[in-house]
């Protein structure tokens, strides 16, 4: 009996996940016809991506799961293609807001977190940039500073600069997806990031 009962919350489980992630493919559809670009569908559990070109740069716009434990959370990217021959670069908005604030812009590296009386060393983690990489990014980063802020395209979220593409990722689902004319605001941003960085890497 007690089997039964499981198997049938696990089938009510399924059928509301089935049907959140069918809504969420019809968003998705709707916003890749108005950023005239191609929906493409990855099975019947998955949302699916957006892929386009803006003005000769391919883009991705896809949600994912970030899980934590028992806890997960979903996050939404917007993929710009880049070719960065410097360092990786993690950019937080707010270090726009009073710009420039070093406390939220990080390349990767080796680092050390405590864990009670010892330290344990870590690679490819977030550390703070060096005060030469510092005045590099301030020159190349300077113009953006007029979007971020209220009512602006990046006012949240975090920028990442890898070696193959720059990227601008927020938490949740609804809020960008819904706006389409938000993504196509947050599409020059990252142009300007991206040929920048192709122009004059931060190394």
């Amino acid at each position: 009996m007690e089997w039964i009962i499981s198997c049938g919350i696990f089938s009510v489980i399924a059928i509301i996940d089935f049907v959140v992630v069918q809504r969420r493919r019809l968003r998705y559809k709707r916003m890749a016809t108005k950023l005239r670009a191609q929906f493409v569908p990855q099975g019947l559990f998955k949302t699916g991506k957006i892929i386009g070109e803006q003005n000769g740069k391919e883009f991705l716009v896809e949600t994912y799961t970030i899980s934590s434990g028992r806890s997960s959370s979903f996050r939404t990217s917007i993929h710009i293609e880049c070719t960065n021959n410097g360092i990786p670069l993690i950019i937080q908005s707010s270090f726009l807001k009073n710009f420039p604030d070093w406390r939220y812009v990080f390349t990767l590296g080796d680092g050390e977190t405590r864990v009670f009386v010892t330290h344990i060393k870590e690679r490819n983690v977030p550390v703070p940039l060096e005060h030469r990489a510092q005045l590099h990014v301030e020159n190349i980063l300077g113009p953006l500073k007029a979007y971020s802020g209220v009512g602006k395209p990046i006012r949240r979220g975090t920028v990442y600069v890898a070696s193959d593409a720059v990227t601008f990722t927020v938490r949740g689902i609804l809020g960008i997806l819904k706006d389409a004319e938000r993504i196509k605001q947050i599409f020059p941003v990252l142009e300007t990031i991206s040929s920048n960085i192709e122009a004059n890497p931060v190394v």
